[in-house]
């Protein structure tokens, strides 16, 4: 693997990640013959996004971060045994540094990263297939009350992720970020081809007759039937060479400093809602998605149709970002500023951590630090981060249970 990339020594340069994330009317394919996709369906009818309320608390963007900070260390484990410690910031051989655990087959790591764009609405589609076995999964609103999903795999393949749903700008620059391949199933002309040109098209893939068996549509063909194999994905895409993936940093060990964090309940809009329990019988956060049952919005478990179990997740991280409502409708950018640094909470042992996320560059992964500028670690294994706006509050309703509420600029 490449040298890694270390936070001493020098400033640290930081993200930047602008992406407009544009509703999807016409999608059309993205290589000749691809079969777009339907209308964009019918998601919440109420949000209460937007509404107005003084934040509880600011991101604090302006503090310059120390000159020179601690190198990034991994202290990986395996799937049931902790591994020694990398003796340098470098992942050692055969650890996937999306999660700092020991992989089954190491020749999985010699190759790219897979981001695959997931659907979460209509409720009916859910739950979804192959969610569980993804490595690190991004969750954002998107317009009209809906939130949808970019999960990258690597240490793991899922023999079948989905359902597959249209591109977003952010989604190629998250891909980029993380030297990977991107599937999804069609998007508006102008994203696709800002797409493309962000990661090229030899690493952009919108489902066609051609796809397959990679990416399929199967049963009735509607929207939500198409789904992504991740080992035919990597023979499709050609996707060798292991990639220069340095950035989090991994530790058993409970860094200090934290507060209580035993759940976290992120309400994106009325109707899209994501909320994390932690388990110590698991060690672990599992995972509940709203549903409305007679009127009314209840909390129901996310599950996997793979495994039929519910999802979970070692990490999950809270990352504020700028959401740009553009040309007065719900079509937004998410902007992740070069030479500022974003807020962040990161929930791991049924703790949080305040902090923030930066990457030295648009091809570098995200990487979580402190207040001080060392890194924070994440607890081996999988992490969520959910994405929401700069201005969001998030308030600690009772000892360790924490709600954020989305909020536009």
């Amino acid at each position: 693997m490449a040298t890694s990339r270390t936070l001493a020594g020098r400033g640290i340069v930081l993200l930047a990640l602008s992406a407009m994330l544009i509703g999807c009317t016409q999608p059309v394919g993205l290589v000749p013959g691809a079969q777009g996709i339907a209308p964009a369906e019918a998601g919440p009818t109420a949000t209460d996004a937007a509404a107005s309320e003084p934040p509880i608390f600011t991101p604090s963007l302006a503090p310059e971060l120390p000159a020179a900070t601690p190198t990034a260390t991994e202290v990986p484990t395996a799937t049931a045994t902790p591994t020694p410690a990398p003796l340098g910031p470098a992942f050692a051989p055969g650890i996937d540094p999306l999660t700092g655990l020991a992989v089954d087959d190491p020749a999985l790591l010699e190759r790219r990263p897979m981001g695959i764009k997931v659907s979460s609405f209509p409720r009916s589609l859910r739950p979804h297939t192959g969610l569980s076995l993804a490595d690190l999964v991004f969750e954002y609103y998107t317009e009209e009350g809906m939130i949808r999903f970019l999960a990258f795999y690597l240490g793991h393949d899922a023999p079948k992720v989905g359902p597959l749903r249209s591109v977003r700008l952010v989604d190629g620059q998250l891909v980029k970020m993380y030297n990977a391949i991107l599937a999804f199933v069609g998007g508006d002309p102008f994203v696709l081809g800002r797409v493309v040109g962000m990661v090229g098209s030899s690493r952009a893939f919108s489902q066609s007759p051609s796809t397959c068996p990679a990416i399929c549509r199967e049963g009735n063909g509607n929207v939500n039937s198409v789904f992504a194999d991740t080992a035919e994905l990597t023979i499709l895409a050609k996707s060798v060479g292991a990639q220069d993936l340095d950035g989090m940093v991994f530790s058993n060990e409970l860094p200090p400093g934290g507060v209580g964090g035993r759940s976290l309940h992120v309400q994106f809009s009325y109707g899209a809602r994501a909320e994390w329990r932690w388990s110590s019988d698991l060690g672990a956060y599992q995972r509940w998605s709203e549903d409305l049952v007679d009127g009314q919005i209840v909390m129901e478990p996310l599950t996997d149709r793979l495994t039929e179990q519910q999802i979970q997740s070692a990490n999950v991280v809270v990352a504020y970002a700028w959401y740009a409502r553009g040309s007065g409708n719900e079509k937004y950018n998410i902007e992740f500023v070069y030479r500022k640094r974003g807020r962040a909470q990161v929930f791991r042992d049924g703790t949080m951590y305040e902090g923030f996320w930066l990457a030295e560059d648009a091809t570098s992964p995200l990487q979580f630090i402190d207040g001080a500028g060392h890194p924070l670690p994440l607890k081996p294994g999988t992490t969520w981060i959910e994405v929401v706006g700069e201005k969001s509050t998030p308030t600690e309703t009772t000892p360790g249970e924490w709600n954020v509420r989305f909020r536009f600029p």
